[in-house]
C-alpha cells in the first residue's frame, strides 16, 4: 500500500497533499475495509502494510481533524487525528521525548462537547499511556529536564562550529566566537545581530 501511496500522491496537485491523510487510508478487498496508518509503517515499519491484490480498491480522503503537539518532543507540529489514539502514542509519532525527563509535564487544552475549552494535566507515566486524544487537543510538554537548565547560547551563521554552547562566568562574545572556531571567510564583521532579553532597542 506504501508503494501505491507514493505513487498515487506523485499525479495529485502539491496544494492538496498538506491535508491528505496518510493515517485513514481505506483499502477494500472483496467486502472488506481495512485502515491502513501509513505514517506509523514510515515512522515504526512495524505498522499493517499489506500487499496489495488484484481487484483491490484504495479509498484517499483529506482530513480536518488534527491534534497539535509542542513544547520537548523532536517533531513538534501538527498530526492527523486518529481514533482511540493514546498521548503516549502521539508522543512516539512526534520523535519522543526530546530530553530525559525527571518529571513528567503534559499540559492538554481541550474542547467539551459544547465547546468550552480546557485544560488536562498529566504528570505520571501511568496516566500518559491511558489518555485518550480528541480531535483538536493542543497538547505541551514541558522542557522539566535538568540538562534543560543549563544556561547555554546559540551561534549560527558565518562561524566555523555553529550550534549551542555553555556560558561560561564572565563569557563575552569574543569568547564564544572563539569556541566556535572563529568567522568563516564569508563573514560579515559589520553585521552582527544579538538577540538579549536586556537589550532594549534593536539588536
Amino acid at each position: 500500500i506504501s508503494d501505491a501511496f507514493e505513487i498515487i500522491t506523485n499525479k495529485i496537485n502539491k496544494n492538496k497533499l498538506n491535508k491528505l491523510s496518510m493515517r485513514n487510508v481505506e483499502l477494500r478487498r472483496n467486502d472488506d475495509i481495512l485502515i491502513v496508518d501509513l505514517l506509523k509503517y514510515k515512522i515504526f515499519g512495524n505498522s499493517y502494510n499489506t500487499r496489495l491484490l488484484e481487484g483491490d480498491i484504495i479509498y484517499l480522503n483529506e482530513y480536518d481533524e488534527y491534534i497539535d503537539i509542542y513544547g520537548g518532543v523532536k517533531n513538534v507540529g501538527r498530526y492527523e487525528f486518529v481514533e482511540n489514539e493514546k498521548l503516549n502514542e502521539i508522543i512516539d509519532i512526534a520523535g519522543g521525548f526530546s530530553f530525559y525527563p525527571n518529571k513528567l509535564n503534559v499540559e492538554i487544552s481541550r474542547f467539551s462537547d459544547n465547546y468550552e475549552e480546557f485544560k488536562v494535566l498529566i504528570n505520571d507515566f501511568e496516566t500518559l499511556k491511558q489518555t485518550l486524544l480528541y480531535p483538536y487537543d493542543h497538547i505541551i510538554v514541558s522542557n522539566t529536564s535538568v540538562i534543560n537548565k543549563r544556561n547555554l547560547v546559540y551561534i549560527d551563521g558565518e562561524v566555523q562550529t555553529p550550534g549551542f554552547y555553555v556560558i561560561e562566568n564572565n563569557m563575552t562574545f569574543s569568547d564564544l566566537l572563539y569556541k566556535a572556531g572563529g568567522y568563516t571567510v564569508n563573514a560579515d564583521t559589520n553585521k552582527l545581530i544579538i538577540n538579549n532579553s536586556s537589550l532594549e532597542n534593536d539588536d
